[in-house]
C-alpha cells in the first residue's frame, strides 16, 4: 500500500503545510522555496508560498507596531515613526500603524521646528494636533539623495484595502491550508505461490496487477485518511500448460498517521489502520488448486515511511527517494476453523515531482490449521501523489 506515498518526496508540500499551520513561518518559507527549486513553476507551491509570505508580512507588521508603541511610551517618537514606516511597508492595511505614523510625522516635524525657535522662560511645549484627513502613502521610489526607499507624506483621505483584495488574500490562504493529499499507483507484478496442501505445491503467475489508492482528509493536519488496494493474479501449477486458478483480493482501510524525527527537510511517517480484507480464489480444477478458496475478515495494519538516505546524504536523488514498510494481520472464522493472514510489504519509491516509480516486494501468508499457503510478489508501479 502507498500509505506514505506523499512522503516519497522527503520535502513535500504536506511537510511545508505542517510547518505553516504550526506557525513556523520562516521555516515554511525556506522549505517551500527549496521545494520550488526542485519543482519549478508548481502552481500549488506558488500559491502556498504567497500565503506564507502574506502571513509573514502581517506578523512582522504587528510586531513592529508593538515595538513602536513601546518607544512612544518613552517619547522616542522618531525611532517609533521609523518602525511604523517599516510596518506599513510590510502591511499597508495596518490601520493602527497608519494612524500612529500620521500623528508622529507631525510631532517629529513640530519638534524639529521648535528646536530652531528660541523659547521664553516658562513657555510650555505645544503638542500639535493632527489634522483630520492626513494620510501616509508608502512610496516604492527611492529618495533622490539617499537612494533609500522611505514612507512619504501626502494629504488626502486614508484608504484601506478593498474588500475584494481582502477576500482574495483570505481565499488564497484558505486554499493553501485545505489541501487534501491523495494519490494512486498501478502496475504489473510477478507472484510465486506455494501450498503444503498440494503434492504439486508450486504455482507461478502468468499475469498479475496491483492497484492502490489513498486519500487523507483536510483537517487535523491531514492525519486521518482511507486506502483501498486491489491485487489480481493468474496462476498455473508447475508442469501445467494452462491456467489452473486465479486470485482476486480487495482490502480497504481507515488510516491514522503522524510524524516523528521531523527536522524540517525530512521526517518519518508512522501510522496504522483498521479495515476489511476480501480474498477469492477461482479454480479451474474441480477439486481445487489450493485449500483456501476464499475468506473475508477484519484487518489491522501498521506502516512506516522514511527517507533514509536523505538523513545522511545530500542531493536531489536522495531527496526524492523513500522507503515504505507495512505489516498487516487478518483473521476469518469458518467451517474449517479460524484462518489467519499475514502481510508484509516493502517498497522503495523515487519521485519526479508528482510522478513516481516504485519497486516493491509483498508477502501474503495464509494459515489454516496445519495448512500453510504463501504468495510472494515483486511489483513495479507507476505512482502519482498530490
Amino acid at each position: 500500500m502507498a500509505l506514505g506515498a506523499e512522503d516519497a518526496i522527503p520535502l513535500s508540500l504536506d511537510q511545508v503545510e505542517i510547518l505553516y499551520n504550526g506557525g513556523k513561518l520562516e521555516e515554511a518559507l525556506d522549505a517551500v522555496n527549496l521545494y520550488l527549486e526542485q519543482n519549478e513553476g508548481d502552481p500549488q507551491a506558488i500559491q502556498l508560498k504567497e500565503g506564507i509570505e502574506l502571513d509573514l508580512n502581517l506578523t512582522r507588521s504587528t510586531e513592529l507596531t508593538t515595538q513602536a508603541l513601546l518607544l512612544i511610551d518613552v517619547d522616542e517618537f522618531e525611532q517609533a515613526r521609523a518602525l511604523l514606516g517599516e510596518a506599513l511597508i510590510a502591511d499597508p492595511g495596518n490601520t493602527l500603524a497608519m494612524e500612529l505614523y500620521v500623528s508622529l510625522s507631525d510631532i517629529v516635524k513640530a519638534e524639529s521646528v521648535q528646536e530652531d525657535i528660541p523659547q521664553a522662560e516658562g513657555t510650555e511645549d505645544v503638542t500639535p494636533v493632527v489634522a483630520a484627513g492626513t494620510a501616509v502613502v508608502i512610496a516604492a521610489d527611492s529618495d533622490e539623495e539617499t537612494g533609500e526607499g522611505a514612507p512619504s507624506e501626502s494629504t488626502g483621505s486614508t484608504e484601506s484595502p478593498s474588500p475584494a483584495s481582502e477576500e482574495k488574500e483570505e481565499e488564497s490562504k484558505e486554499k493553501s491550508r485545505s489541501k487534501t493529499p491523495f494519490g494512486f499507483s498501478v502496475g504489473p507484478r510477478l507472484t510465486f505461490a506455494n501450498s503444503n496442501y498440494l503434492t504439486l505445491d508450486s504455482g507461478v503467475t502468468l499475469m498479475g496487477v496491483k492497484a492502490d489508492a489513498w486519500v487523507f482528509l483536510p483537517f487535523w493536519e491531514t492525519r486521518l485518511g482511507f486506502s483501498a488496494t486491489y491485487t489480481g493474479d493468474l496462476f498455473k501449477l508447475s508442469g501445467s500448460d494452462a491456467i489452473n486458478f486465479s486470485t482476486n483480493r480487495i482490502k480497504g482501510l481507515a488510516l491514522i498517521r503522524t510524524w516523528i524525527f521531523d527536522n524540517g527537510s525530512s521526517r518519518t511517517t508512522i501510522g496504522g489502520g483498521i479495515g476489511y480484507d476480501l480474498f477469492a480464489l477461482n479454480n479451474k480444477e474441480t477439486d481445487g488448486a489450493y485449500l483456501v478458496v476464499n475468506y473475508a475478515g477484519p484487518s489491522i495494519s501498521l506502516f512506516i515511511s522514511d527517507p533514509i538516505f536523505a538523513r545522511f546524504l545530500r542531493g536531489n536523488f536522495v531527496n526524492n527517494l523513500s522507503f515504505d514498510l507495512n505489516v498487516d494481520g487478518t483473521f476469518s472464522s469458518g467451517g474449517s476453523g479460524t484462518l489467519y493472514g499475514l502481510d508484509i510489504g516493502f517498497k522503495t519509491s523515487y519521485y519526479f515531482g508528482l510522478l513516481g516509480i516504485s519497486l516493491g516486494y509483498d508477502f501474503h501468508g495464509l494459515y489454516l490449521g496445519t495448512t500453510t499457503e504463501t504468495y510472494n510478489s515483486i511489483t513495479l508501479t507507476c505512482d502519482i501523489a498530490f
